[in-house]
């Protein structure tokens, strides 16, 4: 298994596109990269 990061340029174009790629949380979608480094970092 691997970890695999997308990064995406800024503005959105069109403008709605910017929904695809929020953060949901624990409701699914995507997570935050702060986020994800507190859950993989060793204790």
């Amino acid at each position: 298994s691997h970890l695999h990061l997308h990064c995406f340029a800024l503005p959105y174009i069109p403008r709605w596109k910017k929904i695809k790629y929020l953060s949901f949380g624990p409701l699914g979608g995507f997570i935050e990269a702060d986020d994800l480094l507190k859950k993989i970092k060793p204790i």
